[in-house]
C-alpha cells in the first residue's frame, strides 16, 4: 500500500502520513513531482527547435487512463523528497536514469481537480514540483513501464503549445504549467 504525507493548504507537512485511496478520497493536500524532458534539434538557419517528451498513459490507470501528459510524473511517497520522487519516477516510467545534477527546479504549482472512475470518487489536491531536464534520445532507447505508460512521443513545445491552447490534444497537462514551462524554454534559447 502506497501513503503520502499529508500537507497543509500552504505545502507543510502535517505530519500525518496516509494511504493513497484515503488521500484521494479526503481531499488531503499531498505533493506530486513531474518532469519535463526535452531536446533542442538544430535548424538549418542555425536556429534550435525544441521538442518535449511526452507520454500517453496507460489505459489501466486509475487517473487520466489513456491521455498525453509530461515525460513522467508520480507522487511523493512518505518521507521521500519531491527531487528524489522525480528521478524514481523517470527511471520507472521511462528507464532514464537522472542524477540530481542533470533536473533543473522550475515551480510549484498548487492543483485542485476531482473525478469519478469505475464508481469511485477522487479528489486531488497536489503541490506539483516541476523539473526540467534536457535528453536527446530516440523513442526506441526509452524502457516503458507498461503498467503505467502506454507509449511516448517528441513533439514541437510550439505545436504543444497551440495543441493546448486549442485542445486539439486529449491531455492532462495543466495550461498554467505549460504555460510557464514554454517561457522558460524560450529565455533559454
Amino acid at each position: 500500500m502506497e501513503y503520502f504525507d499529508v500537507l497543509t493548504e500552504d505545502g507543510k507537512p502535517t505530519g500525518e502520513k496516509k494511504a493513497r485511496q484515503l488521500v484521494h478520497r479526503d481531499g488531503d493536500w499531498h505533493g506530486a513531482s513531474r518532469v519535463w524532458i526535452v531536446r533542442r534539434l538544430p535548424e538549418g538557419d542555425g536556429g534550435e527547435r525544441v521538442q518535449v517528451l511526452l507520454q500517453r498513459r496507460s489505459e489501466e490507470k486509475d487517473s487520466y487512463p489513456g491521455l498525453w501528459d509530461v515525460a513522467a510524473a508520480g507522487h511523493v511517497s512518505a518521507g521521500d523528497g519531491y527531487l528524489e520522487t522525480a528521478i524514481r519516477e523517470t527511471k520507472e516510467e521511462m528507464g532514464i536514469s537522472l542524477e540530481s545534477g542533470e533536473l533543473q527546479f522550475l515551480f510549484c504549482l498548487k492543483s485542485e481537480s476531482s473525478w469519478e472512475y469505475q464508481g469511485i470518487s477522487h479528489i486531488d489536491r497536489e503541490f506539483h514540483y516541476v523539473f526540467l531536464a534536457e535528453k536527446d534520445a530516440g523513442i526506441s532507447s526509452f524502457c516503458l513501464q507498461k503498467e503505467e505508460v502506454a507509449e511516448v512521443r517528441w513533439m514541437d513545445a510550439k505545436e504543444l503549445y497551440h495543441r493546448l491552447k486549442d485542445g486539439s490534444i486529449p491531455s492532462c497537462i495543466h495550461w498554467e504549467e505549460y504555460e510557464k514551462l514554454y517561457a522558460v524554454l524560450a529565455e533559454k534559447k
